[in-house]
């Protein structure tokens, strides 16, 4: 995503994401799919795409580590998600990675 105004659009669009997972996973009882989204933000977790990658992706595995289907955003914030439970910034760039 680019050009977002604040932390409360991102975690939208995260909330989003993962409540589609878990959707299909209803949908067909045979089938688990979950989603879990780590996020990083420009400038604050990394001046470059590179660096915001490796953010996105620490957060990523943090989640997958301590409660899959949920997302977190990079840093030490402690904004993380699936029950609406975040904090609000600003960021004129974020960068997400899902799986």
């Amino acid at each position: 995503m680019r050009a977002i105004a604040d932390t409360a659009t991102v975690s939208a669009r995260a909330r989003d994401i993962i409540a589609l997972a878990k959707s299909i996973e209803q949908a067909d009882g045979c089938h688990i799919l979950s989603a879990s989204i780590g996020i990083a933000l420009i400038p604050q977790d990394g001046a470059t795409y590179k660096e915001a990658f490796a953010a996105a992706d620490n957060a990523l595995y943090e989640v997958k580590r301590s409660r899959r289907g949920t997302y977190r955003f990079a840093g030490d914030r402690g904004d993380t998600g699936g029950t609406g439970d975040t904090t609000s910034g600003t960021s004129n760039t974020s960068n997400t990675s899902d799986n």
